[in-house]
């Protein structure tokens, strides 16, 4: 391949190499690791409090919605000042902040004082809290592991993930039956400040901005992130794929708790549910982490993950057996999950590295963008239409947006790094 030279705007300083778990990347790694178990069990905790309060799928679409919305709203924003301003203390602040206000809700649910309104605007202030912090991650870590460790560092931080998602979800229910919503959510607080104090030992390369991107302000850089993005036809086509299936299926997970208790389970067996959902998507991920994918099978790999998880999820919808039910979903996000992890490291590798933050937040409000319809339309659907009805037409019709986009020539160049398609 013609290898093309790119002028970057910051100078930087070149690290000696070093191992892909050194001390900066670990101590980043562990502090996001035990911050997302507190994101899972609050995120079940707060669920099965709206449901059992309310009662109305309705309350918990404008719940997700509202969730949603600074995602789509606020990301351009993050992704300019991630590329202008210092990340790592953005990152810290963003964690500080939202420990804090989980402090406070903590005390209000203990006392009996929450309320529907105030967990709305919870769900709010916690999305805007990550939607500033997601594109300093996503500049920050290719800059604590060497440029081969990328796709590695990424796919075994997710699998963590994945993890956290299979001990959080699996005792989840159970945790909300012994200990109670405020203990959960007291133990979300603890978690972002734990976060916070980790990355206090963190050490970012340090950034010069040359003096060209010191006189642009913050509209320009806005404006050069939407131009690179429309440009960009491979990126752009892609993101349409993922802004319809996100559509499609974004607001009927969000109702997945009342999903699962309207097909007779239990909180439970709930938590025990989405424990399948993580072990099937740690499988993925450490599937991806281990085996070292060509880029030239990219674009199969994608397409049959994808379309391998839709199948399971639709069929999922077809049996009242419980541990069929956990099982279709396991497999299902296997695909899902070793899908998804190329296609994030794609989204990384295939754009200039001084752009990585300005095009983080344009992709992330595009790909959002129909999230916080979605939500409301499927929770007021919900109120009059069989949520597993829902379910398998959002799962179709999502499945299907991403595989008639990945068809487009543009996507694939795109896809498979083809350098003159990604600069």
């Amino acid at each position: 391949m013609e290898e093309h030279t790119v002028a970057l705007p910051f100078r930087d300083a070149v690290p000696a190499k070093r191992s892909m778990f050194n001390r900066d990347f670990v101590l980043m790694w562990q502090g996001a690791f035990l911050s997302y178990f507190g994101d899972i069990i609050y995120g079940l905790a707060i669920s099965y409090w709206v449901l059992q309060t309310t009662g109305s799928t309705a309350l918990m679409g404008t719940s997700a919605a509202m969730a949603s919305l600074p995602r789509v709203l606020l990301s351009p924003f993050a992704g300019a000042l991630a590329d202008r301003f210092d990340r790592k203390n953005i990152l810290a602040a963003t964690n500080l902040f939202r420990g804090i206000l989980m402090f406070i809700m903590a005390f209000l649910t203990y006392q009996n004082l929450l309320s529907v309104q105030f967990v709305i605007f919870t769900a709010f202030v916690l999305s805007a809290g990550g939607v500033f912090a997601s594109p300093c991650i996503v500049s920050i870590i290719p800059e604590l592991v060497e440029k081969e460790d990328v796709v590695r560092a990424n796919s075994i931080r997710s699998a963590s993930f994945s993890v956290v998602d299979l001990a959080g979800n699996g005792i989840g229910g159970f945790l909300v039956s012994i200990l109670g919503v405020p203990l959960l959510i007291l133990l979300n607080a603890i978690s972002f400040i734990y976060y916070y104090i980790s990355l206090l030992f963190v050490k970012v390369p340090h950034r010069t901005l040359s003096v060209e991107f010191q006189k642009k302000n913050l509209w320009v850089d806005l404006k050069e992130g939407v131009i690179e993005f429309f440009q960009n036809i491979g990126l752009r086509n892609t993101l349409i794929g993922f802004m319809m299936a996100n559509f499609f299926t974004a607001g009927i997970f969000s109702l997945a708790l009342a999903l699962f208790m309207q097909r007779g389970f239990t909180v439970e067996q709930y938590g025990i549910f989405m424990s399948f959902m993580g072990l099937g998507a740690f499988a993925g991920m450490f599937t991806i982490a281990t085996l070292k994918v060509p880029i030239k099978h990219y674009l199969k790999v994608i397409t049959v993950g994808f379309g391998f998880m839709g199948i399971c999820m639709v069929a999922m919808m077809f049996t009242h057996s419980f541990v069929l039910t956990c099982a279709l979903m396991c497999v299902g996000m296997f695909g899902n999950a070793v899908a998804n992890a190329i296609m994030n490291s794609v989204f990384i590798l295939g754009v200039v590295p001084e752009k990585r933050g300005k095009l983080s937040g344009v992709i992330t409000t595009m790909s959002n963008s129909l999230t916080p319809v979605s939500s409301i339309m499927y929770g007021v659907l919900g109120e009059f239409v069989s949520l597993s009805l829902l379910f398998g037409v959002g799962i179709i019709c999502g499945v299907a947006s991403i595989l008639l986009a990945l068809t487009h020539p543009k996507v694939q160049e795109f896809i498979t790094l083809e350098p003159a398609k990604v600069a």
